[in-house]
């Protein structure tokens, strides 16, 4: 069989995506979403310095949690800055508080952890003691630890006050991005360059390859040569942090160093299987991170498909190559990408055209002035002066050409997240032109963009509860494309709208919410807004609850009103009996009542006189109580019952609060599923037993937020199905 490796690598990641269990696994010694009081013993592997403090990893550790013990391999732990000298190989005690990783808890939030789990890591310690129990030390690894801070010392005194470009060659050179500030970092990303910062295979075939050279002037040996490279390449990973492009890159070259020894031909393909076959034999979660899609897939890319492109032979053809190339490499990477990061940069292709012929320059001249400046400290304006002044052109030459990029229109296109489906029928389709080893013609290259880029029909009305801690949020598609967001906040998520609205909206393809409905405005129904707008994010409408005068004066209303106005926002305010309809769905507000209502005065606070919105589509209804509660539940009883209205599904009211969703409710709507939105282990103790105990009563299938992640209802042909985002089905909160 011809390229046997790359056969197994295929066989080898298809059963990890089929039998290898990749998806949440609620931890049952140490459940998400609590910290617990831990002294943790185990052996010190690396560290590495951040702004505020250090991060450790220990492996063998031994964790004692009230006279219990548990043992686990690997354990991240972070402390605060320590006179406690630390060395690789010392064996630690460290007491503090320990939490497992959270895992996506809505559809493009980023997971946590599968990225820890991918590393073999199991919690994180937050130290409040550290101490060295024995003093033990592992010499080759300390020693490439001590190296990697003292070079990063010497760039930064090369470097003087010019503390971005001493961050940017700190990244490039010593694959460390903890340095960066993030307005840079995400400048290089929305350029679509920020792989240059990443060690990998280009750091890998510059530094071999100027080994060899060198050894080779020097009339060693061929075994020589090989094995010196080989030795130099496995410690510049070791000192880079062993990331996972770069031990791609390293395996590859140690295969083409070894081939002509064993008398064997160099087979990149068999290289880059053996490379992905040794990676995921000791993480198999790695096949699912971005990284390792993004580095292997380049490589499959390059061998595969960019010949499919340049195989013309003319002259024209090979002045083009470049660009088809590059193109080559996007189209290949251009799924993945989408599925990860859901934007493309759509100068990307023509930015890393000239981008990249700089790199190595960039490279090599920092690298000489590195290593000339921490050999020679005498000679360090010398260094600067040749090596940094050129480094810090090209640095600029970086800046300018990003900024310049990000001023064109649709810089960074917002596509959404492909469905595995069209990704599947994509890669098919660019595999079948390639294995008949045809060339890429215009009219596949436009039918593999739209398989992958044209919108599909809405055919269905969409709603998802989303997890966002304490707090409430949903949002709604129709079928025309409409985007609607009833309430967005949260009490116990300071970066909310950051972490898990702006991602998933991102995932879904929106940048525009054409109306927001406020249910009331406490913070954690409201906050969310607030920063989205930050953000950048853009409304059409907002719809608020029309007050009676008694709490028209409260100052989070008021906040609320003066925000949206400064931001241009224009507000409508609703009150019972009122609606939004667009085609067969419809949006009634049942509560509050006017505030010429007589029964107006029993609206006490801003929970009881929350906006409360009947959902009609298809013949399937969903009510939404915000914090509806005692007095406001009793008047939005009484107008039910007068209306005679039911529900399938409910929104709980005040995150499933005792005095919220009362039997007379659940009996009066008598809904089939019941969504409670609420924090995991939050402090309230919602939701409250009582209220689930009513629930499973009345016949209802109660979904919570915090057990199962965001639940998504679609809605069509007159038939709702509900998912939840974590769990295959229906979990209750206990």
């Amino acid at each position: 069989m011809k390229r046997p490796l790359l056969f197994l690598f295929a066989l080898t990641s298809l059963f990890i995506c089929f039998l290898y269990p990749h998806a949440y696994e609620p931890d049952p010694i140490f459940p998400q979403g609590q910290y617990y009081s831990v002294t943790v013993t185990g052996q010190l592997q690396t560290y590495h310095h951040q702004a505020n403090g250090w991060s450790l990893l220990l492996t063998e550790c031994l964790i004692r949690h009230k006279e219990q013990s548990y043992h686990c391999s690997r354990l991240l732990v972070t402390t605060e800055e320590s006179t406690v000298p630390l060395q690789a190989g010392n064996q630690l005690s460290v007491e503090g508080s320990l939490s497992s990783f959270s895992p996506a808890r809505n559809p493009g939030n980023f997971d946590w952890y599968g990225y820890y789990k991918s590393q073999r890591i199991s919690y994180r310690v937050y130290a409040k003691n550290v101490s060295v129990t024995a003093s033990t030390i592992l010499p080759l690894r300390q020693s490439l630890l001590t190296l990697r801070e003292s070079l990063t010392q010497h760039l930064q005194q090369l470097c003087g006050p010019d503390t971005e470009t001493a961050a940017l060659l700190t990244a490039l050179l010593l694959g460390d991005k903890t340095l960066l500030e993030e307005d840079t970092k995400k400048q290089y990303q929305d350029g679509g360059i920020l792989h240059i910062l990443t060690v990998s295979g280009l750091h890998v075939s510059l530094l071999g390859g100027t080994v060899i050279l060198l050894t080779k002037k020097m009339y060693l040996p061929l075994w020589l040569r090989g094995l010196t490279a080989s030795l130099l390449i496995l410690l510049y990973w070791q000192l880079c942090g062993g990331g996972i492009s770069a031990g791609r890159a390293v395996v590859m070259f140690l295969c083409l160093t070894a081939a002509p020894l064993l008398g064997r031909t160099y087979d990149s393909l068999s290289a880059l299987s053996l490379a992905g076959i040794l990676l995921l034999w000791q993480s198999p979660a790695l096949l699912f991170q971005a990284n390792f899609q993004l580095s292997f897939g380049a490589v499959l890319g390059i061998h595969l498909v960019c010949p499919s492109l340049t195989t013309d032979s003319s002259s024209a053809s090979k002045k083009a190559s470049p660009l088809l190339f590059s193109l080559g490499l996007q189209l290949t990477l251009l799924p993945i990408t989408l599925y990860h990061f859901f934007r493309y940069p759509l100068y990307s292709l023509l930015l890393n055209l000239l981008v990249l012929p700089l790199t190595t320059p960039l490279f090599l001249l920092g690298a000489a002035g590195l290593w000339l400046t921490a050999l020679f400290p005498a000679l360090s304006s010398v260094a600067a002066t040749w090596f940094l002044i050129p480094c810090r052109w090209i640095l600029q030459i970086y800046d300018l050409l990003c900024q310049a990029s990000m001023t064109l229109p649709h810089a960074s296109a917002l596509i959404g997240r492909p469905t595995l489906l069209r990704i599947s029928l994509y890669y098919c389709v660019l595999g079948l032109v390639c294995l008949r080893k045809q060339r890429i013609a215009p009219l596949v290259l436009i039918t593999l963009l739209a398989i992958l880029l044209l919108p599909l029909p809405h055919r269905s009305l969409s709603v998802t509860f989303l997890d966002v801690g304490q707090g409430d949020c949903a949002f709604l598609e129709t079928p025309k494309g409409t985007t609607i967001l009833i309430d967005s906040g949260s009490s116990d998520l300071d970066r909310m709208a950051e972490e898990r609205l702006l991602p998933f909206l991102e995932s879904q393809g929106v940048d525009h919410l054409d109306y927001v409905f406020l249910s009331h405005t406490d913070e954690d129904h409201f906050n969310g807004i607030v920063q989205w707008l930050d953000l950048g994010g853009s409304i059409g409408t907002a719809i608020l609850p029309a007050l009676p005068d008694s709490l028209v004066s409260s100052p989070s209303y008021q906040h609320a009103i003066t925000l949206l106005t400064s931001y241009q926002v224009p507000i409508l305010y609703f009150s019972q009996g009122m609606s939004w309809q667009e085609e067969e769905l419809t949006l009634t507000c049942l509560a509050p009542v006017s505030p010429s209502h007589p029964h107006s005065s029993l609206y006490q606070d801003l929970n009881t006189a929350s906006q409360v919105l009947l959902l009609q589509y298809q013949e399937i209804h969903i009510l939404f109580t915000g914090d509806c509660e005692k007095d406001g539940e009793k008047l939005l009883l009484d107008y039910l019952q007068e209306q005679n209205l039911t529900c399938h599904i409910l929104k709980a009211g005040h995150h499933g609060s005792n005095f919220a969703t009362s039997q007379a409710l659940l009996t009066q709507l008598h809904p089939q599923a019941v969504i409670v939105s609420c924090g995991v282990r939050n402090r309230y103790g919602h939701p409250h037993p009582t209220m689930l105990s009513r629930t499973e009563d009345s016949g209802a299938t109660c979904y919570v937020t915090a057990s199962g992640g965001a639940v998504s209802v679609t809605i069509s042909h007159g038939k709702a199905r509900l998912k939840t985002f974590l769990s295959p089905g229906p979990l209750y909160y206990r």
